[in-house]
């Protein structure tokens, strides 16, 4: 490899790495769920999420179950947890 190919490469992966480290991280915030979105409190088996025939029949709604300030304080009050 000649010298102007590796520079070309050093400065394409400082670049990547720049952005990257300057990049905003952000998440979007759970807001609301409904009955359609199942849960479950066990590991699902492997495989679960690939399989048409998987059965999560026995899995809860995922509707609002308690109030998450009741565990984490007054910060959270009006916040339900699923």
């Amino acid at each position: 490899m000649n010298d102007s190919k590796l520079k070309t490469i050093v400065a394409l992966c400082g670049a990547a790495l720049l952005t990257a480290i300057c990049a905003p991280v952000t998440a979007d915030t759970l807001t609301g769920t409904n009955a359609a979105w199942p849960l479950t409190v066990a590991a699902p088996t492997s495989g679960w999420s690939t399989s048409v025939s998987f059965d999560d029949t026995a899995w809860q709604s995922a509707t609002a179950v308690y109030s998450v300030d009741q565990y984490l304080g007054s910060a959270y009050v009006g916040t339900k947890g699923i």
